[in-house]
């Protein structure tokens, strides 16, 4: 009968003696300044914590030394998994991950398949509480946050990649992600992963909550800023029901006609404001609008001999 090994893997960083030489010359030397910021964060130890690894037969690394290397390599550009191995060649990534050797396209695979579900949701928990935590040591009580969407293009059948609106190149699969950064951080503080058939705001309202509840009690002030695909009824209901401030770009069929029949106030000759209370199909309350009208051109139009200044906004 073979005898399998029960012990756990342990994985912790290790620093790496800084010197200028010529000996084992790599092309990633600024990863080491990178990962003693990241082992200063404790990200390195939450992983570990995370992802305990049973050692059997043929364990040779850990889960938490795997998503440690897939994290490296995305910041240094490395985006592909079989691109990965010659990563961990590397003579500074070795050491920094405590490598026996270099890990393979089948065994990072492995891995991550072996997470599921559950695993990508206790990593995305975990991106909440350590985003929540450096909001609380700024010790802000009001925050900024900008909810935006992107489009990334993707080739072949990537699992999850849809044919969606895509500006980049038509008719191609991709992802389209919402992310939401707090703005005086320059810190992206969620973000969820969609399908390129994904519409704007989808999810925009659950997406939200998540976000709120991820930041500390001591925010007690909250101004949330979109584009236009993020013009949502339900999302502003939930915005007034936590007394949060929100600006918004407008989205609807019927605005020109909506604008031509307000008062505008001008502020200089070529600019001019206004604001007024719309309630929108679908909406319980009305809410305040708010535009600005600037001319961009002036041009001359001759009618039947009579010249005429017309503007264009």
């Amino acid at each position: 009968m073979q005898y399998k090994n029960s012990k756990k893997i342990s994985f912790t960083a290790s620093s790496v003696k800084k010197e200028f030489s010529s000996e084992q010359l790599t092309s990633y030397s600024g990863l080491s300044v990178t990962s003693d910021f990241i082992n200063h964060c404790g990200i390195y130890r939450r992983l570990e914590h995370l992802f305990p690894t049973t050692r059997h037969n043929a364990s040779r690394f850990s889960t938490a030394q795997i998503l440690s290397s897939v994290l490296l390599a995305s910041l240094c550009g490395v985006h592909r998994l079989k691109r990965i191995e010659n990563f961990t060649f590397d003579a500074l990534v070795s050491r920094l991950l405590k490598l026996p050797k270099n890990i393979d396209e089948d065994t990072i695979r492995r891995h991550l398949t072996g997470l599921g579900e559950r695993g990508a949701r206790s990593l995305h928990e975990l991106l909440l509480d350590f985003t929540g935590l450096q909001v609380s040591r700024c010790g802000l009580k009001r925050v900024t946050l900008d909810c935006d969407s992107s489009t990334f293009t993707v080739y072949g059948n990537q699992q999850g990649a849809e044919v969606g609106y895509n500006s980049h190149k038509k008719g191609a699969k991709s992802y389209h992600p919402i992310l939401c950064f707090v703005t005086e951080m320059k810190l992206l503080v969620n973000s969820w992963l969609r399908p390129g058939s994904s519409y704007t705001s989808n999810g925009v309202c659950e997406f939200v909550k998540e976000t709120l509840a991820a930041l500390p009690q001591k925010v007690e002030k909250v101004f949330f800023r979109a584009d236009s695909g993020f013009f949502n009824g339900g999302l502003f209901d939930l915005l007034e029901e936590g007394k949060h401030e929100y600006l918004v770009k407008v989205k609807l069929k019927n605005l020109k006609d909506l604008l031509a029949g307000q008062t505008w106030q001008p502020v200089d000759p070529r600019t001019a404001t206004c604001r007024f209370i719309h309630q929108c199909s679908g909406w319980r309350n009305p809410r305040m609008f708010y535009a600005v009208r600037i001319i961009k051109q002036m041009v001359e139009v001759d009618y039947f001999g009579e010249k005429t200044i017309c503007t264009r906004v």
